[in-house]
């Protein structure tokens, strides 16, 4: 992980430990930007191998294991990366026991309110589970 951007606090860098062990990711910390008040900066360029360029990518962790906690951190992170043309999102739920049904539930309430309210999604949301295991979902999940 590269920090020479600025520091990671700790529940972000413990997705990007993750990252980096279990995809052999390159994770980079995006510089602050205080010229755009009021904008949420995506915390990451994620890299997942080296002719990759890079996702812009928004951490975020779960502290309720429910389809709305899933959903709204899925929709705010849309809109963290929308201003920067998208990107991706990573959802840790390793502390509250996430499980696939619950995230994958999550996943379509999210996308659902997001097309009825005209909201942007993230490209793809990589979700880790409860038991560590990972899911993607999304127009660029692989």
């Amino acid at each position: 992980m590269r920090e020479s951007a600025g520091k990671f606090r700790e529940k972000e860098r413990a997705i990007g430990v993750y990252l980096v062990a279990g995809y052999a990711a390159l994770v980079h910390r995006r510089p602050e930007d205080h010229t755009r008040e009021g904008w949420k900066m995506p915390d990451a360029i994620v890299r997942y191998g080296p002719d990759d360029p890079g996702r812009i990518t928004e951490f975020k962790t779960l502290t309720k294991t429910t389809t709305t906690a899933v959903k709204n951190d899925i929709i705010r992170a849309g809109g963290q990366l929308a201003p920067y043309g998208g990107g991706d999102v990573v959802i840790d739920g390793r502390n509250v026991g996430l499980t696939e049904d619950v995230a994958r539930r999550g996943y379509v309430r999210a996308a659902g309110q997001a097309r009825q309210h005209g909201q942007p999604m993230p490209q793809r949301a990589r979700i880790i589970l409860g038991d560590s295991r990972t899911i993607d979902l999304g127009e660029e999940a692989t």
